[in-house]
């Protein structure tokens, strides 16, 4: 029987291994961060607080390949209203962003507040997905979901949700071959 895997639209990244994942998703987010910069003098983004995101916050702090990261042009949004212990004390409180630009509130109100506001990048895990609101999914101008298990990432494609921007999907490696045991 031949498995098919439907995917999701957008750039999938398959990597082998998770640790080569989470240089791959700093990275992406470190490069959306300086277009941002040089393009409009700031960087919105929105960090989901999945705990299959820690190691990837925490990456953020530690890789020296990381440190040229715009903190100071950098504003935050949350995707859930709730305060997150982690991101707090590893990006927040070590990355120099200043603390007027940590917008605490959920970033589907200030959406909703103000038509023309740009959203530059989100970063979530795939069970994030169906629980943002359309005008959120419509609102972001890149997407970049974590999705450490290729099944479910098919599971998405499957359910058809619909997202506008450029998503990044990273998972793991699949083994698209046509090869027969």
């Amino acid at each position: 029987m031949e498995d098919n895997f439907l995917l999701p639209s957008g750039e999938v990244v398959a990597t082998e291994d998770s640790d080569t994942r989470l240089d791959a998703i700093t990275q992406e987010l470190m490069k959306q961060a300086m277009r941002s910069v040089a393009v409009h003098g700031e960087f919105h983004v929105v960090l989901s607080s999945s705990d299959l995101l820690d190691s990837a916050y925490c990456r953020l702090m530690y890789d020296p390949d990381l440190r040229p990261m715009p903190w100071e042009k950098t504003h935050i949004w949350f995707l859930q209203e709730q305060r997150d212990t982690l991101i707090d004390e590893t990006i927040i409180m070590h990355s120099g962003i200043p603390e007027n630009q940590v917008h605490r509130s959920r970033v589907e109100t200030k959406i909703d507040d103000d038509p023309n506001f740009r959203l530059d990048c989100c970063v979530l895990e795939l069970d994030d997905i169906p629980n943002c609101s359309s005008v959120m999914r419509n609102g972001c101008k890149v997407m970049l979901v974590l999705a450490e298990n290729r099944d479910r990432l098919a599971s998405i494609a499957e359910v058809g949700v619909s997202l506008q921007g450029d998503v990044y999907w990273f998972t793991e490696k699949i083994d698209l071959s046509l090869e027969n045991p």
